[in-house]
């Protein structure tokens, strides 16, 4: 990991003593998650509804994603509190009969331990109690997207660009979860 993602691991592990999450060693369904919600669905699902094939939607989670209108590609990470698991769908667009659609071409699962659960669950918790949206920093050719998922409650954002602020920092340290555990 780099200087950056250490010192943003490290503000991070702080934030979780203030934010009242539990220790590691209890088990995820324990941690304080959304205990605090502003700006969110209650009992409606976000508008972007993702096919997550063959992923369960988690009942408590993130799901994150970014992609680009010139490649064009879809990158979707699936952060499942309770299952503990990390999972990303790599897509491709592709147009058939005049329609643009969106074609999985690879799916990967990972386990993800305590204290990586703790560090997105305590930026997660920023989200959802944040009234304001997340900032955008603008690029013409990639959009992003967001959600928050605790039970039938949902918090969705997106836009053009890339998110910035605490929504930039939750995707940032998802992708490296990711990256961190991949073997390869």
């Amino acid at each position: 990991m780099d200087k950056a993602t250490l010192k943003l691991i490290a503000l991070i592990s702080c934030l979780l003593l203030l934010l009242g999450c539990a220790p590691p060693s209890q088990p995820a369904s324990q941690l304080r998650y959304a205990a605090i919600k502003r700006n969110f669905l209650n009992n409606k699902l976000c508008i972007n509804q993702h096919k997550l094939d063959g992923i369960s939607r988690p009942t408590r989670g993130v799901i994150e994603g970014s992609g680009s209108f010139t490649t064009p590609s879809w990158e979707l990470y699936i952060f499942d509190l309770d299952g503990q698991k990390l999972s990303k769908i790599e897509s491709v667009w592709a147009f058939e009969d005049g329609k643009m659609t969106v074609k999985p071409n690879k799916l990967e699962t990972i386990n993800i331990n305590s204290s990586e659960i703790q560090t997105v669950v305590a930026l997660a918790n920023l989200l959802w109690a944040s009234d304001a949206d997340t900032p955008s920093l603008s690029i013409t050719d990639t959009a992003w997207n967001i959600q928050l998922i605790d039970g039938l409650d949902e918090k969705c954002e997106s836009a053009r660009g890339a998110p910035r602020g605490n929504g930039g920092s939750l995707t940032k340290i998802i992708y490296s979860i990711w990256k961190s555990n991949q073997t390869n």
